[in-house]
């Protein structure tokens, strides 16, 4: 087979997708700059000042809400809320860091997948776009989902998956992958850090798990989500990407994971795209690509 190179596919073809994407960050970093970002900080804000995280009370900083797709002011799990304690109190310079983090993490994994897909770098744009203006934890999400295809062989990365479950709940499905490829290693890391994660929700308070799971009962699926577009429950559509994730290979079980992130989620837009960024993750690069057939890891790695 013979190789496939950035040349054969033309010098023009990897500075022509940073244009691409640099033109949507900029277009979109003029309209919803620190957009959800600043959803983050009030909810930090919130615990700073003593005040319940789901319910906005007076002196609160003001929320957008849209009912009935969300009627709470997060529609997160607290440890979002955590952490973005100190980083409220440091305003301005903590939301300014959390954004720089963020978009180095996102254009960093861009740049991953731009050698292996750069396809799914076209039409990934636009969400790229908006997660980076707008600062959304997506941004870090979709940078460790394929941060932990790039090391999947690292039991380490159980721990990225871990945390990840716990911040937003549909990277849950990864935990399958990690089951589905037989890394009990990594399960056990996956298990230790999701703990920890959760701990520290608790400095939320104890009430507010119990708070979140209302908030996202009472959430209605929005139109462009396959829940909405079908009438389906979401936790049947995750379910069933669970189960083809247990059932297929390893690559394919971290794809159709990665795709059950947004087509078993309840709340899905344009920005939802970003996702699909890490579909690219376990295309072999051009300069890696070989014939040799796919094999699942040993059992324990």
């Amino acid at each position: 087979m013979p190789m496939v190179t950035d040349s054969a596919r033309g010098p023009w073809l990897r500075p022509t997708l940073f244009a691409w994407v640099a033109f949507w960050v900029i277009l979109c970093f003029g309209a919803f700059a620190g957009l959800d970002q600043i959803n983050y900080q009030a909810a930090g804000e919130r615990l700073n000042a003593g005040h319940q995280l789901y319910v906005l009370g007076p002196g609160d900083r003001l929320v957008i809400l849209n009912p009935p797709f969300w009627s709470a002011p997060l529609i997160y799990p607290p440890l979002i809320a955590v952490i973005w304690r100190p980083i409220a109190a440091l305003a301005p310079i903590g939301p300014i860091l959390w954004w720089i983090v963020n978009a180095a993490a996102l254009l960093a994994a861009t740049a991953f997948v731009a050698r292996r897909s750069p396809t799914l770098v076209a039409i990934s744009a636009v969400g790229i776009g908006l997660s980076v203006a707008a600062g959304n934890v997506a941004c870090l999400l979709i940078a460790g989902t394929i941060l932990a295809w790039d090391r999947r062989d690292d039991p380490r990365i159980g721990a990225i998956v871990g945390v990840l479950a716990v911040t937003k709940v549909v990277p849950a499905v990864l935990i399958l992958w990690l089951v589905a490829s037989r890394r009990w290693r990594a399960m056990g890391w996956a298990a230790g850090a999701g703990g920890i994660a959760v701990a520290v929700s608790l400095l939320a308070g104890p009430a507010t798990l119990v708070e979140y799971v209302s908030v996202a009962r009472g959430s209605a699926p929005e139109p462009m989500s396959l829940a909405g577009l079908t009438g389906l429950s979401p936790f049947i559509l995750a379910a069933a990407g669970g189960v083809l994730v247990l059932l297929l290979p390893d690559r394919w079980s971290h794809r159709v994971a990665v795709a059950t992130m947004v087509l078993g989620s309840p709340s899905v837009g344009v920005a939802s795209s970003v996702v699909f960024l890490a579909l690219g993750a376990p295309n072999d690069s051009p300069a890696a690509r070989t014939i040799e057939p796919e094999r699942r890891p040993a059992s324990g790695t």
